[in-house]
């Protein structure tokens, strides 16, 4: 009888193996890697970029964090994801940086597309993970991430700590696990202070489906909290939670939100890199009115002027779809349209509503239910961010991730060729209806770019101008 038993064990062992992902996750973390890589390495780092990077190597060689990474304006712990690279530069020489920085943000990108996204559209879609599920997260991640990977800049980090955060509030089951997730919150809305709203929201959701494990996250976004007190009092000299520039950045954001519908870096040669784009219609409406100060002064502006805020700010989100290849930097106004806005806009547009489709289809199973709510909670304080801010293409990255999830998990598994039924045909063509309105909302408003110029130079009455 030992030597019937003996075969089974390696089919088993096998069998456990498969189910882990392998051999697709590795196989589809070497593409993703790949993908990463055919931008090639960046020439230099420059704007956000160059503050982000210089607060790490300050950090590694001992200099003024504070000062080089401009963290009066910046979270206290935007200077730590780029140490790592910034350690290995400092062993290989200035040169290095960009590919230090190009390897270390190729590990987040596996991280996020292969291990990640398709572990969170698993609960979504209420079972394992399957292989074209990864493959169409590692290929369509890889592709919509690779433009970022060559900057220390801190987009995709932000949006990946805050999904590791939910995704442990989701499934974790021990107090730790809450706890590390409430952390790993909390240092993504310090990273990027935007993604504040859109993390209590979808946190609020979760501790329905776990009201005795979530509240354990507390503790550790109140230690996520520490470094930034620590720096406000020992450095800044005040007793404060949020970078004590944070009111006057709040500010300058304001006064373009209510005319700008978007601000994109240009890093062409010969070209400004400031170059804004703007709703001369709408910024002719609110010619004499008190100008914003903060976002809810541009939701009293809003407000005040319905309905045509509601064209102005849709148009504003829609813009912030319309990506490039340069994505996260911009190319100069031009005719023609990106590939990679389509398949951007798509994304977030069929993965919206997938996301909508499959809770209504999980509506009695508590989990799904609620995971999809968390996400559509997320999805809308990015949208708020959006339409409240002067958006870059940069800041739509929770949007379209966030589609991500989505498209993966309406993906059926095992993959069937079926007649498809009534409501799948209705919720295609909902997203290909949606997926129009946006390219043609976001195209109409990048069709009037601002003369390039800085932001002393760019005003309401400038915007306003333009229509004559």
């Amino acid at each position: 009888m030992s030597m019937a038993a003996r075969p089974s064990a390696p089919t088993s062992a096998w069998s456990r193996l498969r189910e882990s992902g392998f051999p697709h996750a590795p196989l589809a973390a070497i593409v993703v890697i790949a993908l990463q890589c055919v931008h090639g390495l960046a020439d230099e780092f420059v704007y956000d970029a160059a503050q982000y990077w210089a607060g790490s190597v300050a950090l590694v060689s001992g200099g003024d964090a504070a000062v080089a990474g401009v963290l009066q304006m910046r979270g206290a712990l935007t200077s730590v994801i780029y140490v790592p690279p910034a350690l290995l530069s400092a062993l290989f020489g200035p040169a290095s940086a960009s590919w230090t920085v190009l390897a270390w943000n190729s590990l987040l990108a596996v991280f996020l597309c292969v291990f990640l996204l398709p572990r969170i559209a698993a609960i979504i879609a209420r079972g394992p993970s399957s292989p074209l599920r990864v493959w169409v997260s590692a290929l369509a991640g890889g592709v919509i991430v690779s433009g970022f990977s060559r900057f220390p800049l801190l987009d995709v980090w932000a949006v990946a700590l805050a999904l590791l955060g939910l995704y442990g509030l989701a499934t974790g089951t021990r107090w730790w696990i809450a706890g590390l997730s409430g952390f790993a919150l909390m240092f993504a809305a310090n990273v990027r202070p935007a993604y504040l709203a859109p993390v209590l929201i979808a946190a609020a959701v979760l501790i329905f489906v776990r009201p005795k494990v979530v509240p354990w996250a507390i503790p550790g976004a109140a230690l996520g909290l520490i470094p930034q007190l620590l720096l406000n009092v020992t450095v800044m000299g005040a007793w404060s939670v949020v970078p004590i520039g944070t009111s006057a950045l709040m500010n300058v954001q304001a006064t373009y939100a209510t005319f700008a519908t978007r601000y994109d870096t240009v890093l062409t040669p010969g070209h400004f890199p400031g170059q804004f784009y703007c709703d001369p219609g709408y910024a002719a409406l609110q010619l004499g009115d008190e100008k914003p100060t903060s976002a809810p002064g541009v939701l009293l502006s809003a407000v005040r002027n319905l309905p045509d805020s509601l064209s102005f700010f849709s148009g504003k989100a829609a813009a912030s779809l319309h990506w490039s290849f340069a994505t996260p930097y911009e190319h100069p106004p031009g005719p023609g349209t990106s590939l990679m806005a389509f398949l951007v806009i798509g994304i977030a547009a069929s993965g919206l509503v997938a996301l909508f489709w499959l809770t209504t289809r999980s509506w009695r199973e508590r989990t799904p239910r609620l995971v999809s709510l968390s996400l559509v909670g997320f999805w809308a304080g990015a949208v708020g961010t959006l339409v409240l801010s002067t958006p870059e293409t940069r800041f739509a990255i929770p949007v379209v991730l966030i589609g991500l999830i989505g498209v993966i998990a309406a993906i059926p598994s095992p993959l069937r060729f079926t007649r498809p039924r009534p409501g799948t045909v209705i919720a295609i063509a909902i997203a290909l209806v949606l997926a129009v309105a946006l390219f043609a909302l976001g195209k109409s408003v990048v069709g009037y770019p601002m003369p390039p110029g800085n932001m002393i130079i760019t005003s309401l009455e400038t915007c306003a101008a333009m229509l004559r």
